[in-house]
C-alpha cells in the first residue's frame, strides 16, 4: 500500500501541475498572417478576416431596420438590399465569397496592414498590405478597373508598379500572402533595402509569447491589433543608431518595453478582447498602482436589479506613491523624491495623514446611477438625482473616525453647510443639506454609501431584500478582485435616456433589453479584459442602431434649421416689402407733387442733373 502511495502520490502532484500549467497557456485563434511576420520586428498589425462573412453580418443588420428608418439611408439602404447594386457599385458583392473570388483575393484570410521596423524612411514608416491572392491576373485587373490606372509590373520578390515611368509601389510574395507596399517614388527608393529584408526574412510571430498572449480567448476573428513590444524595441535601436532619437528618449521608451511587452485587441463574431502584456515587473508595478490588498465589497448588494448602470474602479492606496515612482522612466527619476513628500503635505493641508486615509479605506469605488433621472437634473434640479457613491471600507473604526474630519474640511470650505449624525436603518453617518438638498453618507458594513437620503435609504433596503443587482456578469465587474476598472450598462436605461436626443431607437430590437458588462483585470501577465456578449454581430447591430437614429435626429434638426431660416427669409422680404415698396424703390409720403398727376415737381430732378456739373466746375 505504501509502496503504490509513493506511485500515486507523485502521479496526482505531476498530473496537478500538468493541469495547471496547460490551463495556464495562452489559447485562442491566431491570425494565419501572424507565421510569415517576425516578432523582432513586427512593430504594428491590424488586420480583418473573414470579410465576407463579415460585411454579411453587417449588411443584414442594416437590412433588418424598419422600412423608414432604410428609407432615411438613401442608396447605403440600397447597398445592403441588393447585391446588383453592391455589384453596379463596387464591382463585386463583398457578402460573398463568390464575389471574392472575382478580385482574386482570398476572403478568409482578408487583409492586414504591417508597420516593420525594418520598413522606415528616416523617422517614417512604409506601412505594408498583405493578403493573400487566389489568382494575380484577376487581382491586376480588378486594381485596373477600379482605378482606371494601368501600372507596369515587373518581375521579381519585391517586383516594382511604375506608372508615367515613376516607382510606384513594390509588389512582393511572403509565403503564402501577396505583399504590397505604395508611397511616393523618392521614399520607395530609400526603402528597397528593408523592402527587400522584410520578404526574405523568416516569420515566427505566431510563436512568440507576447503575441499568443495578447490574442489570449480570440476565436472567430473578424478583426485585431497588435503592437509587438520587441519590434518596437528593434526600431528604438535603428532610429538611435542612426541618429535620429535622442539616448534620453531611447531609455525611456525602452524602460517601459521592458515592463509592457506588447498589446493586443481583438474581436469575434459574438465576443471580443484585449490585452496589455507585462512581464514580471510590468504586472508588479500593475499590483502597486491598481489592486488593494483588501478584497472588494459587495457593491452590487446596492445597485437596483434593472434602470441603472454603475461602474467600479480600485486604486492600491497603500503602494500607489511606491508604484508611481516606479512608474517613472530614467529621465524623471529626481521626480521620485517628490513623490515621498505628497502624503507628508496631506497631514499639514487636511489634519489627517495619509495613513489615516489608507487605514479607513481599501481603495475600492464605485458609481451607481440611474441615466434617465441623470437627464432631468437640468430642469428639475439635484433633488432629481437618483444615484449612489460607494466606498470600500478598511477598517470600519479608521473610517468611521475619517469621514467626519472630512465633513469638518467640507464646512472650512462651504460655511452655509449643515452637518448633522444620521441614522438609516441602522447604518450610521451623517447628513449634510446645502440649499435645500440633503444628502448623507453612511456606513453599512464594509461600504460607505453617499447619496441623497431616500436613494440611500431605498439602497440599504435593497441589500436587505436581496432585490438587487441579479446580472452575473454586472455583479463580476462590480465585485471581484482583480479588478481595475469594470461597468455595467443597463441598456433599457441608457436607451430611454438616448431616445430622448436621438429619436426612435426601437431597432435595437432585443439589445435594448439586454444588459452588457465588461471589466478590465489585472493577473500575473498583465491587464486584460474578454467580453462574451459582445463580439462584432452584437456590435454592428448596436452602432447601426445608434447611428441611424443619431442621423435621423439630425436630419430633422437640419430640415428644421432649413425651415427656420426658410421662415426668417421670408419674414425679411415681407419687411423690406413695406419699406422699399413692390418695385423695390424707396417709397416716399404722398404729396401735392404727384397726388394730381402721377408727376413729381422737375426742380429736384433739375437740381441733381445739374449737380455734377457744378461739383466739377467747383473742383
Amino acid at each position: 500500500m505504501k509502496k503504490a502511495l509513493l506511485v500515486i502520490i507523485p502521479l496526482l502532484l505531476l498530473g496537478a501541475a500538468g493541469a495547471w500549467w496547460y490551463l495556464g497557456q495562452p489559447r485562442g485563434e491566431k491570425p494565419g498572417i501572424a507565421s510569415e511576420l517576425s516578432a523582432e520586428h513586427t512593430v504594428f498589425i491590424a488586420g480583418a478576416q473573414n470579410l465576407h462573412e463579415a460585411t454579411a453580418d453587417v449588411l443584414k443588420t442594416i437590412a433588418a431596420m424598419p422600412a423608414e428608418q432604410l428609407a432615411q439611408l438613401g442608396p447605403a439602404g440600397d447597398f445592403a438590399k441588393n447585391a446588383d447594386q453592391r455589384k453596379a457599385l463596387i464591382g463585386f458583392d463583398p457578402a460573398d465569397a463568390a464575389g471574392w473570388a472575382e478580385t482574386g483575393i482570398d476572403p478568409a484570410a482578408g487583409v492586414a496592414m504591417i508597420i516593420d521596423s525594418r520598413v522606415f524612411v528616416g523617422t517614417e514608416p512604409m506601412p505594408i498590405v498583405m493578403f493573400k491572392e487566389t489568382d494575380r491576373a484577376k487581382v491586376l485587373a480588378f486594381i485596373e478597373a477600379r482605378t482606371g490606372d494601368k501600372p507596369t509590373f515587373t518581375d521579381g520578390n519585391p517586383g516594382t508598379i511604375t506608372k508615367d515611368d515613376k516607382l510606384r509601389g513594390y509588389l512582393g510574395k511572403k509565403g503564402a500572402y501577396t505583399v504590397i507596399i505604395g508611397g511616393p517614388t523618392h521614399r520607395l527608393e530609400k526603402a528597397k533595402a528593408g523592402v527587400e529584408a522584410f520578404l526574405a526574412g523568416k516569420g515566427g510571430l505566431d510563436g512568440d509569447p507576447a503575441f499568443q498572449r495578447a490574442l489570449d480567448g480570440a476565436k472567430d476573428l473578424r478583426m485585431f491589433v497588435y503592437g509587438g513590444g520587441a519590434g518596437a524595441r528593434s526600431l528604438t535601436d535603428a532610429l538611435a543608431k542612426d541618429g535620429k532619437l535622442p539616448d534620453s528618449i531611447k531609455g525611456d521608451i525602452q524602460f517601459y518595453l521592458d515592463r509592457f511587452t506588447g498589446f493586443g485587441s481583438w474581436v469575434g463574431q459574438n465576443a471580443s478582447g484585449a490585452r496589455l502584456v507585462a512581464s514580471e515587473s510590468g504586472a508588479a508595478l500593475i499590483g502597486k498602482l491598481f489592486v488593494p490588498a483588501k478584497s472588494p465589497p459587495k457593491f452590487s448588494a446596492f445597485v437596483p436589479a434593472s434602470g441603472w448602470s454603475a461602474l467600479r474602479t480600485s486604486v492600491n492606496l497603500n503602494d500607489l506613491f511606491a508604484g508611481i515612482g516606479d512608474a517613472l522612466p530614467p529621465s524623471a527619476a529626481d521626480k521620485k523624491q517628490g513623490l515621498t513628500m505628497a502624503p507628508m503635505m496631506l497631514a499639514m493641508v487636511a489634519g489627517f495623514s495619509y495613513d489615516d486615509l489608507k487605514a479607513a479605506f481599501s481603495g475600492h469605488a464605485a458609481f451607481a446611477v440611474d441615466p434617465v433621472a441623470v437627464a432631468k437634473i437640468g430642469t428639475d434640479g439635484p433633488a432629481a438625482m437618483k444615484g449612489l457613491v460607494m466606498l470600500g471600507v478598511a477598517e470600519e473604526a479608521k473610517a468611521d473616525k475619517l469621514i467626519p474630519q472630512l465633513l469638518e474640511l467640507a464646512k472650512k470650505a462651504a460655511p452655509d453647510l449643515v452637518v448633522a449624525a444620521v441614522d438609516i436603518d441602522g447604518a450610521k453617518g451623517h447628513s449634510v443639506t446645502m440649499k435645500g438638498v440633503t444628502a448623507v453618507a453612511v456606513r453599512d458594513g464594509d461600504v460607505v454609501l453617499l447619496g441623497l437620503e431616500s436613494e440611500v435609504k431605498a439602497a440599504i433596503a435593497r441589500k436587505k431584500s436581496g432585490d438587487s443587482l441579479k446580472f452575473d456578469a454586472g455583479k463580476s465587474a462590480l465585485d471581484d478582485a482583480g479588478v481595475v476598472y469594470g461597468v455595467h450598462y443597463d441598456m433599457k436605461g441608457l436607451v430611454a435616456l438616448m431616445s430622448q436626443y436621438m429619436g426612435n431607437t426601437a431597432n435595437l430590437g432585443g439589445m435594448a433589453e439586454q444588459p452588457l458588462a465588461g471589466a478590465m483585470r489585472a493577473d500575473k501577465h498583465g491587464l486584460f479584459m474578454q467580453n462574451k456578449d459582445m463580439g462584432f454581430t452584437q456590435a454592428i447591430g448596436m452602432a447601426a442602431g445608434l447611428a441611424v437614429p443619431a442621423f435621423q435626429a439630425y436630419m430633422e434638426r437640419s430640415r428644421q434649421s432649413m425651415r427656420m431660416l426658410e421662415e426668417m427669409e421670408k419674414g425679411r422680404g415681407e419687411a423690406l416689402e413695406k419699406l422699399n415698396g413692390p418695385a423695390g424703390v424707396l417709397a416716399a409720403p404722398a404729396n401735392d407733387d404727384t397726388a394730381n398727376d402721377g408727376k413729381a415737381d422737375d426742380t429736384a430732378d433739375d437740381d441733381t442733373a445739374e449737380a455734377p456739373a457744378d461739383e466739377a466746375e467747383a473742383n
